[in-house]
This record gives C-alpha cells, structure tokens and sequence, in this order.
C-alpha cells in the first residue's frame, strides 16, 4: 500500500495509503457487501459533525454557537457524494485528521497536530492546506506566529516528506489532467482562471441553495469562458468581497475571520485558480469548506437569537428551523442517486444535460434496462464527443449488436482497440462480434489476445468460445462429413 499509487493502474500522482488501508480492512471484514462500508462512512461522518462542534467550541466558547454549526454541517446535502459514495471516504478520513490536527494546534499540544497531519496527509493529499489553517486559528488567538515557529516548520517538513514519497512512488509531483474530466486544462491561463471564478460562484450558491446535484461536472457541463463576462466578474467581486471581509474582520470580530477563511482557503486548493486539477468540480470537495459555510450561518442565526428583539429571535428559530429542514430533505431526496451507477446516471441527468459523462452514463443505464431506443441517441452523443468511456463504449457496442448493425458494433471495439491495445476484455468483446458475422479465424485471433492479456478472467473467456464457436465446429463437422 504504500509502495504503490491511489489508482495503480492510471496514470496519476496521487498517494493515500491509510485511505487504502481502510478499504483493505473493510474488505477483509465484509468482502464486496457495501453494508459495512457505509457504515464506516457514516460513523467517520458523525465523528466529524462532533469535531466541528468541539473545534468551534475551544475556539469562541459559545455552546449554542458551536451546537448550530454543528447541525448544518451535520445536515448539508453537499455531503451526499462523500459520504453515500464509498470512495468517497479520503474526504471524510483527511477530515477526520484535519480536525484533531487543529484542535491539538489550539490546545498547543503541537507534537499530536504533527501526528495527526501526517495520518490525514496519507489519506488524502488535501490535508497540506492544515498549517495555513492553523495560522487562522493562531491569528485568531492573537498568538505571535514567530513564537509558534517550530510547530510550523514540523508541520511543513512533514508535509514535504508526503510529497517526497508521493514522487518517489508515482514518479511526478502532480496528476495530468483528462481533457474532457477538466477542459479547463486544455485552455490558456486567462481563461482557466475566468472559468474558476464562474464555478466558485455557482459552488457558493449551490452550498446556500442546494436544489440540483450531478456527481460529475466535466466536459460539456461548464463551459470554459473566452471573454470577460458578467458570470466571471461577479465571481471574481464575490470572491475579493469575501477575502476582504475576512481581513478586515480580523480586527473588527475575528469569528468571521475564522469562518471565511476556513472555507476560502481548502476551496482555493481545488478551485483550479492556482494551478489546473484533475477534475473543473466535484461536490464531494466542498465537504471541508462547508465546514466554514457552517460557521457562517450559525454566527448569524446566533447573533439574532442573542438579539434582546424578540421578532429578530423568533425569526432566527424560524430560519435555524427552515434551513435544518430544507438540508436535512435534500440529503434524505439525494442518498438513493448513490444507490448504484445507473441510479446515479438516470437520476442526475436532468442536472447535467450538457455533460457528456453524465449523458453516457445515462445512456448506459437505458440500455442495461433493455431500451435501446432511447438509449442509442444518448450514447452516441457521447461517443461523438469524448470516445473513451469503455463502459458507454461497450453500451453502444451492444445496443447496435441488439439491433442487427454489427458492423458498427465492430468498429467501435476496434477504434476502442486502437488506443488500449492490451484490454482483453475489449478483445473478447471484439471476438464475439466478429465470430457472429462468420470472422471465425479473426475472432480466434482475439479471443487468444483476450486470454493474453486478461488471464484473470480465462475461465470466462474459455466459455464464451465454448459457446460461440459451438455452431462454427458443427458447420466444419458438416463440411467433412459432405466432403467424405
């Protein structure tokens, strides 16, 4: 595990071993059963609500305050895809580690942050942006930075040994991009940039008003921006405003410094301001900075429950209550769309029209669904456009199958073939079509580069030549017996 890459068998840099290792334990547990893998996710998940009751808690000593923002943390609905999604589970472990980190920062027990930064560090790369939240924390207590330098040059020499060992295992400091998961990365600077301040607006109200959900927002979802436009500007004012205020709050009233930055800062990491990402968006990367969000809101409704108005206090029992409810539903409407993909797919495309991972996606579940129909204009669409999905490849492949144009079917495993030369599964796909159109000695061909390269699944190989090569052994019986 630690020895090897997240995804060895991609090309990426990313390095999370404990997060592995936790899956590894499920698995020895409980097999392929996702009951106990949700399980864990919803027990680290409530392990963290509590966190962010204690972390604001130790930080503004106001119960009440902490107790709201631990409610509509606990409560959003942008968690879904962390947490209802097993995978999900790096933003819920670095989290996890993030907050005993900086709790143990406060508590200047500064030898069990460092623990604690490591083990989030090995689970999720994220955890990097905890030193630069503990200077929020010491500027929020006044603490002289320069007095607490020896804790911050650990806490950076540890995150420089995580990268070292990042390097070291997948041989680069970062991951490269697909085009059509981040467009972003095939667009000048300016552009890139522009395009990141339309997405922080559009994350930014979707954590106020969390009304559509897709669990992806690649190629053709956000356009990325050519011109300065009115969507880019209010981004961008959105943005500054906030920084601003955060700053200015740091002499005025500090609570807000906190709350701000506590979202701006993790947001800035995969916001593809800095630097182009793996993926535009994801909703699951808004789980520690809602976190700040959380805070947000729970000062407010708690200034006005402090309010000595009693219309100001029953109007922030009324909003507390609301936006409780509202998140608390969306949640409850949103867990069954992790269900499985092609819940997920159907359930989302209404969200992501223009997205063609989505489109695909959900033109495989129609088809899986035995509707070829309407599945074949779905997956088309997709296959025009991003032609490297196996899964809507093969959907495609099949639907035509179904339909009596193997030749097409055959066209697409071949082009497929052409890039992955080494998938067995494609060749064995490859080697039933061909063997229906009577490309016997073609199919054989295949089926020996399936068997190959996927020696795994040799059994299965074996019984789909069995079976569709029965009638081909007959005919050739046939033939011998009429020569004879």
């Amino acid at each position: 595990m630690f020895t090897n890459k997240y995804w060895p068998h991609k090309d990426n840099a990313n390095y999370r071993p404990l997060m592995v290792l936790s899956l590894a334990l499920n698995y020895d547990i409980h097999g392929l059963n996702p009951y106990g893998y949700h399980w864990v996710n919803l027990i680290i998940n409530a392990l963290n609500a509590v966190l962010v009751f204690i972390l604001i808690y130790y930080l503004f000593g106001h119960l009440t305050l902490a107790f709201l923002a631990g409610l509509i943390f606990a409560g959003h609905p942008i968690h879904t895809e962390a947490v209802a999604n097993v995978v999900g589970r790096a933003e819920l472990l670095v989290t996890f580690f993030m907050l005993l980190s900086l709790i143990m920062h406060f508590k200047k027990k500064y030898g069990y942050a460092f623990v604690f930064l490591m083990i989030g560090a090995l689970c999720k790369e994220f955890a990097v942006v905890t030193p630069f939240l503990a200077m929020v924390i010491s500027l929020k207590e006044k603490r002289s930075l320069k007095e607490e330098i020896k804790p911050y040059l650990s806490y950076f020499f540890g995150i420089f040994t995580i990268i070292g060992m990042r390097y070291l295992v997948s041989g680069r400091l970062s991951s490269l991009p697909i085009w059509y998961f981040n467009p972003l990365r095939q667009a000048t600077d300016w552009e890139r940039i522009m395009t990141a301040f339309v997405v922080f607006k559009d994350a930014l109200w979707q954590m106020i008003l969390p009304l559509q959900f897709s669990p992806d927002y690649s190629f053709n979802h956000i356009p990325v921006i050519k011109q300065l436009n009115s969507a880019t500007l209010s981004g961008m004012a959105l943005m500054l405003l906030l920084g601003v205020t955060g700053l200015w709050s740091l002499k005025k009233n500090r609570i807000y410094f906190v709350a701000i930055f506590f979202f701006l800062i993790p947001y800035m990491l995969t916001s593809n301001i800095i630097i182009p990402i793996e993926t535009i968006r994801a909703e699951r990367w808004m789980y520690f900075p809602s976190i700040g969000f959380a805070l947000f809101f729970a000062i407010l409704i708690y200034n006005a429950l402090q309010s000595k108005k009693v219309l100001a206090s029953i109007l922030a029992i009324l909003l507390v209550t609301v936006m409780l409810g509202f998140y608390s539903f969306q949640t409850i409407l949103r867990n069954p769309a992790w269900k499985d993909t092609n819940t997920l797919y159907l359930s989302s495309f209404s969200a992501a029209p223009n997205n063609y991972v989505v489109i695909g996606g959900a033109g495989k579940a129609l088809a899986d669904l035995g509707n070829c129909t309407l599945a074949l204009p779905l997956l088309e669409k997709s296959w025009k456009q991003i032609n490297t999905s196996k899964a809507t490849l093969v959907a495609l492949a099949s639907c035509y199958e179904k339909q009596g144009n193997i030749q097409k079917s055959i066209a697409i495993y071949k082009d497929y073939l052409t890039r992955e030369p080494l998938d067995g599964e494609m060749h064995n796909n490859l080697s039933v079509a061909l063997s229906n159109i009577g490309e016997h000695e073609q199919a054989l061909k295949h089926i020996r580069l399936a068997i190959m390269y996927y020696p795994q699944h040799i059994k299965h190989y074996i019984n789909n030549a069995a079976n569709y090569y029965y009638d081909y052994f007959e005919e050739l019986k046939e033939k011998t017996n009429e020569e004879k």
